[in-house]
């Protein structure tokens, strides 16, 4: 009932109905007839309302006021958001604005937000707001979403937009992220990879699927990356399994990756497992950090069978077990 009264009643005499609304006797009513005022202000006469923000308002209130604004204007008529976010002062808020507008706009219609984009392509910000452009396009139409990528101009296509659109293909289905896969540049491919293998891997979803995926990656950052996330996200949910598979890893930097994910996981739960694990690291700096991280907390857990793991371990040096004994105390 409030805030349809503030909705009608802001159509009628914003300044009353917004006063009206800052004297309601508690948070919650207030917070209900402020946001039904300024979404509905935001449709019925969004210039009324946007000079209003202009106007000298709390630092607190005008933050809301925004948001709820430029929300719900993006929402109703993005093309008009765009041109009130234009008459920004700000640099960095005029971005900020045109980013969350650009963002909700791509959900409605991602060919014109894309356009919009590329007409402003000399915007230093232009080329990260792709991302959330192809996101909002791998959720809608992954295949349309994949043909405008390709015709991008070579400057503007980036991993980030092809790790987005696998990102949000695969939350429609794997199927859907694999079937395009054919179709992405070799180059390209990895991003794609990286991003289907965190939302494969997210709450313990797909992670034998997402495996797979992240064992068809070539050597390099991308399979390191995902190695790491999959090792990580799955520990959260299910450490046993998460252990069978680094186990199951044939050296390599990938594997290292893994390892220390897994080690970061368990250094709080078991720190006896982490600091196993840890000592797997190949690389010698990788594994004095995770190494230092997993024993510390053991330390602190169970010290006389950390003192022992410590006196009989060659996995590291004098100094480095004097450190940890020193920072125990």
């Amino acid at each position: 009932i409030v805030g349809t009264l503030f909705a009608r009643w802001i159509e009628v005499d914003p300044e009353a109905a917004l006063n009206a609304a800052a004297q309601l006797p508690t948070h919650h009513l207030r917070s209900v007839a402020q946001y039904a005022a300024w979404t509905a202000w935001a449709v019925t006469d969004p210039a009324a309302a946007f000079s209003y923000l202009g106007s000298p308002l709390s630092k607190g209130y005008r933050a809301q006021a925004e948001e709820h604004f430029w929300q719900e204007l993006a929402s109703a008529d993005p093309e008009r958001a765009l041109a009130f976010a234009e008459s920004i002062t700000d640099p960095r808020e005029r971005t900020e604005r045109e980013n969350t507008i650009n963002r909700l706009h791509a959900y409605q219609n991602p060919k014109a937000a894309l356009d919009w984009v590329l007409a402003n392509r000399e915007d230093e910000s232009a080329k990260r707001r792709l991302g959330g452009i192809f996101w909002a396009w791998g959720v809608s139409d992954p295949e349309a979403g994949l043909d405008a990528l390709l015709h991008l101009p070579e400057d503007m296509q980036s991993d980030e937009a092809f790790g987005q659109l696998g990102g949000a293909a695969t939350r429609r289905s794997l199927n859907d992220a694999l079937s395009l896969l054919p179709d992405i540049p070799k180059d390209r491919q990895a991003a794609f990879l990286g991003e289907a293998i965190e939302q494969e891997s997210g709450n313990n979803k797909n992670p034998r699927g997402a495996a797979e995926l992240a064992a068809s990656l070539p050597p390099g950052p991308a399979s390191d990356s995902a190695h790491y996330k999959l090792a990580s996200n799955w520990a959260a949910v299910d450490a046993t399994k998460a252990s069978e598979w680094v186990a199951s890893l044939p050296p390599s930097d990938a594997r290292d990756h893994a390892v220390s994910a897994l080690s970061s996981r368990l250094k709080t739960s078991d720190p006896e497992a982490a600091t196993a694990w840890a000592a797997f690291i190949d690389s010698p700096s990788k594994r004095d950090r995770h190494l230092h991280n997993a024993v510390e907390r053991w330390l602190q857990s169970d010290q006389a069978a950390a003192a022992l793991w410590l006196e009989s371990t060659d996995r590291m040096d004098a100094d480095q077990k004097a450190r940890l004994y020193l920072e125990s105390e």
